[in-house]
């Protein structure tokens, strides 16, 4: 499970995913303690040149009102085909999650040890989800939200926990935004070995704390 990751310089990943709008970037400073129920970065398949904020926790588009949704952070890649839903979504409802790469803890006897882990030599590390842009129908107001998928964890990833975040690379992530894909191509991408290399190192718990937001956190230990 994803939880947290962090999210900084995010205008330097234009000209990797040729975005032409990001204004709304205006409105978001760099987070380096990004967690659930906060608004962040992505790409929509449906507005591929576009950065909007989304909210991270995917409002469930099969409740009726989106402020009695049920929120979901992570959702696992196997359960994707399980669900009518999810399987919709997968066919339309892409993105990419544009992180500067995210966290993860493992339990000793002295506490909480803290890891950052990202895609090495590369400046960002783009997650895979699906996202929802509904109305409250009560309200009118926009409900636009997000959640990362999960998949099996690579090798350098199997000592902390058993899943981490679908991470895209090159081709694979322009791939998963075109509207042109293929269904089998995306299913394939769900469940595909990694093929990249991924930096791992110890950082401050202090990522534990959603109220702590330092660039100090994503320091090496």
């Amino acid at each position: 499970m994803c939880v947290r990751y962090a999210a900084y310089q995010i205008n330097r990943v234009i000209d990797l995913l040729g975005i032409k709008n990001c204004a709304e970037l205006d409105a978001f400073k760099d987070n380096y303690n990004a967690s659930p129920g906060q608004y962040l970065p992505i790409v929509t398949c449906q507005d591929k040149h576009t950065i909007n904020l989304f909210k991270w926790g995917l409002i469930s588009p099969w409740y009726k009102t989106g402020i009695t949704a049920a929120n979901m952070f992570n959702i696992e890649a196997a359960k994707i085909s399980k669900r009518p839903v999810l399987r919709n979504m997968l066919k339309s409802q892409r993105c990419i999650i544009v992180t500067s790469g995210y966290y993860e803890c493992k339990s000793t006897d002295n506490g909480q040890i803290a890891y950052h882990v990202k895609v090495k030599e590369e400046p960002f590390t783009l997650l895979a989800g699906l996202y929802e842009a509904s109305v409250d129908k009560r309200t009118g107001e926009r409900m636009n939200s997000f959640t990362i998928i999960t998949t099996k964890a690579s090798a350098a990833l199997t000592d902390l926990r058993a899943d981490m975040p679908l991470t895209l690379v090159g081709d694979d992530a322009l791939y998963w935004l075109s509207e042109d894909s293929s269904v089998d191509k995306i299913n394939e991408l769900l469940f595909h070995d990694a093929r990249h290399e991924i930096d791992v190192y110890e950082v401050s718990a202090g990522i534990t704390d959603s109220r702590t937001n330092l660039p100090g956190l994503i320091v090496r230990i």
